[in-house]
């Protein structure tokens, strides 16, 4: 008994510093969300190489898979203009 309540106790502090680190990243997420909305272009192109894992391009559409998560919802990194 004594031994599961001490892995009980070691589960919930390691779900505690799980959701710590969350938090964190998150404010940080938030923070450069913010930051990125007033960057110029070089800084907007330097953070794409940064974020961008990789690029896959089809017939009829451009695919990034990011190495971060990113929960932006409005604005632009780049704009496309289609010719």
């Amino acid at each position: 008994m004594e031994k599961q309540l001490k892995s009980v106790n070691h589960d919930k502090l390691k779900e505690n510093e799980i959701e710590k680190m969350l938090t964190s990243f998150n404010k940080f997420s938030d923070t450069i969300d913010k930051k990125l909305d007033a960057a110029d272009f070089t800084i907007k192109r330097y953070a794409i190489e940064e974020i961008v894992k990789s690029v896959e391009v089809k017939k009829n559409e451009i695919i990034l898979n990011y190495a971060v998560p990113l929960k932006r919802k409005k604005g632009t990194l780049c704009m496309v203009t289609q010719h």
